[in-house]
């Protein structure tokens, strides 16, 4: 490949290296950046490229269009990305992704049987944990009806106590597929989660 015509200018103690061109030559330029085969060419250290909006200049009018550099996110979704996006782990360590103390949610599930007038409603309850740092904990919990059950049942109430008083108190609605609360604990924290469906409850106590 041919470099385009470009020229040197210095800002903030680095020399700053202009090209002009059109979208191809510039995604070309990004490709040899990502080869390391521009750095060879131009005999320098590239820390960036940052690519600059086209202008177009109408001239029975005399007035100046910006274009911008537009980068389609939805096409990520086709995994089509432009050129210079790069995956997270070329770029980020795991140590830069990760926290020092925060982890990967821990999850486990519980069935739950609710009997009314003889007809027994089962739910599962599902307690997510995922440590922010050494004194934070947030705890998410979910209540989803069993595989072959589209929904939950109505009125289902997922409440949780915090020393003896009601903190939260969430309800089923008719066609809910699942209801949840998620909060912020600390190491220490007691709380008990209670599951009533008419006049049948069901609690679990935690700590945290």
């Amino acid at each position: 490949m041919n470099i385009p015509n470009y020229q040197y200018d210095y800002e903030d103690g680095n020399t700053v290296i202009k090209f002009e061109g059109n979208y191809e030559i510039i995604d070309a330029l990004l490709q040899l950046q990502e080869s390391g085969e521009l750095e060879k060419i131009l005999e320098v250290t590239v820390l960036d490229i940052d690519t600059c909006s086209q202008i177009e200049q109408d001239e029975s009018s005399k007035s100046i269009t910006m274009i911008p550099n537009q980068v389609n996110l939805t096409q990520w979704f086709q995994n089509t990305f432009t050129a210079g996006w790069q995956t997270v782990e070329e770029l980020l360590t795991p140590q830069q992704l990760r926290p020092a103390y925060f982890s990967e949610p821990v999850k486990r599930a519980k069935r739950i049987n609710l009997q009314i007038d003889l007809i027994t409603h089962t739910v599962i309850l599902l307690v997510s944990l995922t440590r922010e740092d050494a004194e934070r904990v947030i705890v998410n919990l979910k209540v989803f009806p069993t595989a072959d059950i589209p929904h939950l049942p109505p009125d289902l109430q997922l409440i949780l106590l915090v020393e003896g008083e009601i903190f939260k108190e969430i309800t089923s609605r008719s066609a809910d597929q699942y209801i949840q609360y998620e909060f912020e604990a600390e190491p220490g924290d007691e709380l008990v989660v209670n599951l009533v469906l008419g006049e049948a409850e069901i609690t679990e106590d935690f700590v945290v």
